[in-house]
């Protein structure tokens, strides 16, 4: 249903944060968020993302190997459901500056979950949208909270790991390195870029 659907998004410049992602129209609880945008994403498979660490480790001085890992891991997130297991990473979305949410009232956006399972809760083992567009389904964001105009949209980072247990490091990172020291993923130039037009 085009309703529940949401484009309208821009990207506003923050001398901390750097680039923030703000809704231009409200958007209800519950409704998707700039969905189309999800179809410019990268997606490795495991198989595919261990045989590129793997190689970028045998061979140290072929560095962009690595600047492939790195920009992965800032502008990525490991992506599992029922058809797709890997990595994915936005190539040319809005999406990409949706910043982290240090507080649970600041997250207004998330996995939209309810695409893995029917009107019960059951997941079942076949689901077409999941068959048919796993490099949608994997990625798609959804309201949490009604997202009034002008409002910075905000998610959960811990969502980019599909087990934070496995990944401890990752949790100290998003405590004390974003939410405290105010230093993400990518370092923010506090001049706004020139050749960006805001």
């Amino acid at each position: 249903n085009p309703a529940f659907h949401h484009e309208g998004t821009e990207v506003r410049w923050d001398p901390d944060a750097g680039r923030c992602l703000h809704s231009k129209a409200d958007i209800p609880k519950g409704h998707y968020v700039a969905t189309s945008d999800t179809v410019n994403s990268w997606f490795m498979d495991v198989t595919e993302w261990k045989a590129l660490n793997k190689f970028a480790n045998d061979f140290p001085s072929a560095t962009m190997y690595r600047d492939l890992i790195d920009m992965m891991l800032a502008y990525g997130y490991e992506s599992d459901n029922l058809s797709k297991a890997g990595w994915a990473m936005s190539t040319s979305s809005n999406n990409t500056f949706t910043n982290h949410a240090c507080h649970d009232d600041e997250k207004n956006v998330g996995p939209a979950l309810r695409v893995y399972s029917d009107e019960n809760g059951n997941e079942p083992g076949f689901l077409p949208p999941i068959q048919r567009r796993p490099e949608m389904t994997g990625v798609i964001t959804m309201a949490l909270s009604d997202i009034k105009a002008g409002d910075e949209i905000k998610m959960d980072y811990r969502g980019f790991r599909t087990d934070m247990q496995h990944h401890p490091n990752f949790e100290e990172f998003l405590t004390n390195s974003v939410c405290k020291e105010k230093n993400g993923f990518v370092p923010v130039d506090n001049k706004k870029p020139s050749h960006i037009e805001f």
